[in-house]
């Protein structure tokens, strides 16, 4: 398409709409990366907040959504076991699960999430390789107990629960 007078160009950048709920510092994290990654391949990002917190009401309507903005694809944040919003709100517009547990997820839909034992295992070659004769760890996904476990190489382990918040 050529350019009209004045050296606008009418070419329509891709748009994104990234849904978030949770704004805690993982979930910050995860926006400013993908932020970066649009910037790169030239799209247009807009962040519809959702949730309890929002004034508008917790769920976004996706359809008014769509009419408006025309997405390309979506990106939702929502972390853990939030299913609010569903594949079914998506249609036929590209959605990616940002970090929701695999047993929310319906079928055919595509979700991205960290792999917890990994870490967990890196966490522990690391913490085993300085040597220490006794090391702990804090589980933020399990009921709260404490006791002693056996560590890696035969080392005692402690495995505590990270405090309730206030």
């Amino acid at each position: 398409m050529a350019a009209p007078q004045g050296g606008i160009s009418l070419k329509k950048e891709r748009t994104v709409l990234y849904f978030q709920a949770s704004f805690c510092d993982i979930n910050l994290r995860h926006r400013s990366g993908f932020y970066g990654f649009a910037r790169k391949a030239g799209w247009f990002v807009h962040v519809i907040e959702y949730g309890d917190h929002v004034a508008e009401g917790p769920k976004p309507d996706t359809a008014e959504l769509f009419r408006f903005w025309n997405p390309d694809g979506c990106v939702v944040d929502c972390g853990g076991t939030d299913d609010m919003l569903s594949l079914a709100d998506f249609r036929s517009v590209p959605t990616v699960f940002l970090d929701r547990h695999p047993s929310t997820i319906e079928r055919g839909a595509v979700c991205v999430t960290h792999d917890s034992a990994l870490i967990a295992r890196l966490a522990a070659r690391e913490l085993l390789n300085l040597g220490f004769s006794a090391y702990a760890f804090v589980d933020w996904f399990r009921p709260a107990s404490s006791g002693a476990r056996r560590g890696g190489r035969g080392r005692p382990c402690i495995r505590a629960s990270a405090p309730a918040a206030p």
